[in-house]
């Protein structure tokens, strides 16, 4: 049987081991951005010949990078890489499920494949327009440079997207694992100009602009995850102290509704009923001795009796839910569903109709405590951030209520499950039938239908 203790709200996802809040959405968008430019990295125009590629130093390289183009006997291998790699980064951002397969691998394989695969782009790229430049870069050294300098800051961007993934997922020292990474991925992306006759100082002092740069913007970023964290840890703790509070008032209230009730009983119940037993007790001594005597008290055993019923009859009324006196069965659920989400922190979603049949009053209770002890499940154990009550009287009763929480094991109705069979009881007595559909994760939803 379930406890009335609220289970204990999960922890802040661990870095380690779980995506951040957000963080996967933003990774796909990353992505998509990439395939949206991938047509413009592969756009080709008409080679004019190594004559019309500019020399002067005063042209900047983005002139001269319009110039080169590639013709029919060209080598496609670098557009070719660059495809490869963007669909690869597409399927892993978008294939379904793979981050809950790979776990707390996902973001560290992703994250160095995007850094690999952005430089190896860089450097086959660079090492093909080094092959149409080669003149150039033995006469105008300055526009060379231009041209490393200029396409070493577009791998900087590419990077340090990479860098805030990290930094949003990881601590400090992660992040300082990953900015080694990205000098050697640098160092790939840098080769074809080191290894050609550049001067490779302005290069190596480029590189390490960028690693300070990357190490800033991982501190920051690591500083402000590590504070929304803290802030969620507070927040989660308050709510675990608010959900007991709220537990052990509520099972204050049903203490001292069940002592009101008891003394109640005692009070009529239990008075009529031993004034009736003395009373026919008399009877049976008087029946043949005092035959009038005996019918005296007789009528007053009857009398007795009536009294004591119109009076257990008015304490198993209070037992009734006084909200359905006050505003009948979809008046009494919309202010049951709101107090709910209100105390748990869900949206809520109601479809109330605006008018309802006249319905039994048992009728009534039954659905009532039924939608009380469901939706009392879903703010101690769920988890849950919306729910949706719906109430519809369309040829049958019809109440609906779901949520987007943790879920459970559906087929598994038995043992600590009272809740729930308490539930099926109520709606077998009522003629109809509770549909509970659940899974791990997966949120849940409660149907009834009452004809």
């Amino acid at each position: 049987m379930r406890s009335l203790q609220p289970s204990p709200a999960p922890a802040s996802p661990s870095p380690s081991t779980t995506l951040e809040p957000g963080l996967l959405s933003v990774l796909r968008v990353l992505v998509a951005i990439q395939i949206l430019l991938l047509p413009a990295t592969l756009v080709t125009y008409p080679l004019r010949g190594t004559a019309d590629i500019p020399t002067g130093a005063q042209r900047v390289a983005g002139d001269l990078l319009r110039q080169i183009a590639i013709d029919a006997n060209t080598d496609l291998w670098p557009a070719a890489l660059r495809v490869i790699t963007v669909v690869t980064l597409a399927l892993f951002a978008y294939w379904p499920g793979l981050p809950a397969r790979m776990g707390r691998w996902y973001l560290p394989i992703f994250a160095v494949y995007y850094a690999l695969a952005a430089a190896l782009s860089h450097a086959a790229f660079t090492a093909w327009v080094l092959s149409y430049v080669e003149a150039a870069l033995a006469t105008q050294t300055a526009l060379a440079l231009l041209f490393s300098m200029e396409s070493g800051w577009t791998l900087f961007v590419i990077l340090l997207f990479g860098v805030v993934m990290v930094a949003w997922q990881y601590d400090m020292r992660r992040v300082l694992w990953y900015v080694l990474l990205l000098a050697g991925a640098e160092a790939i992306a840098f080769s074809p100009l080191l290894l050609s006759t550049l001067p490779w100082p302005p290069l190596v002092f480029q590189i390490f602009i960028h690693l300070a740069i990357y190490l800033m913007v991982g501190f920051v970023v690591t500083r402000m995850m590590a504070a929304q964290r803290a802030q969620r840890r507070a927040l989660t703790e308050a709510n675990i102290q608010l959900t007991q509070y709220a537990a052990s008032q509520e099972q204050l209230a049903v203490s001292r509704e069940r002592n009101r009730m008891a003394r109640e009983l005692h009070d009529t119940l239990a008075h009529s009923l031993s004034a009736v037993a003395v009373q026919l007790e008399a009877v049976d001594s008087a029946m043949t001795t005092a035959p009038n005597e005996a019918h005296d008290i007789l009528g007053k055993a009857l009398a007795q009796t009536r009294s004591g019923l119109t009076e257990t009859r008015r304490a198993m009324h209070a037992l009734r839910a006084s909200p359905l006196d006050d505003l009948g069965l979809a008046l009494a659920i919309r202010n049951l569903a709101t107090t709910t989400a209100q105390r748990g922190g869900m949206a809520l979603t109601l479809e109330l109709p605006e008018t309802q049949p006249a319905l039994p009053p048992a009728v009534e209770q039954g659905v009532y405590r039924i939608a009380q002890e469901a939706l009392a499940n879903t703010a101690r154990h769920a988890g849950a951030t919306e729910l949706a009550v719906s109430l519809a009287f369309n040829g049958a009763l019809t109440l609906t209520l779901c949520d987007n929480g943790r879920g459970f094991d559906s087929a598994a109705m038995e043992g600590d499950h009272m809740g729930l069979q308490l539930m099926s009881e109520r709606a077998e007595m009522l003629g109809g039938t509770l549909d509970i559909a659940s899974g791990a994760g997966g949120g849940t939803t409660i149907r009834l239908v009452v004809p």
